[in-house]
């Protein structure tokens, strides 16, 4: 809603809001939308390291989301070659920190129901 102004003003900040609660929950659809927008600056600033290791997990995870995991595949490799060895290696280690809590607010999602 808050994405394309459906029944609300558009407000690209508060979506991204959202779509990180829901990546941040597991779902490979917005971990995708998540890594595209810190990649293009929409509602929030351009941060590619954070894109690389959203997009990451949104291929791992099996992302159906508009370009699915091909294009979750593509967009990271697009990234990996802008990137130096140290923007790379911080990628890597968010790539893991986000997995392991991405993984551990599953679980305790899992344990809720």
């Amino acid at each position: 809603m808050y994405y394309t102004g459906e029944g609300t003003p558009k407000d690209e900040r508060q979506a991204f809001v959202w779509f990180r609660k829901a990546a941040e929950a597991g779902q490979a659809e917005y971990q995708y939308v998540l890594g595209h927008m810190y990649h293009e600056g929409q509602g929030v600033a351009v941060d590619n390291i954070e894109a690389y290791a959203w997009l990451h997990l949104a291929a791992a995870a099996g992302s159906k989301g508009t370009k699915g995991v091909a294009g979750a595949m593509a967009l990271k490799n697009k990234i990996e070659r802008t990137m130096n060895p140290a923007q790379m290696s911080a990628a890597l280690e968010l790539r893991d920190q986000l997995s392991e809590s991405v993984v551990s607010s599953m679980c305790k999602a899992d344990n809720r129901t």
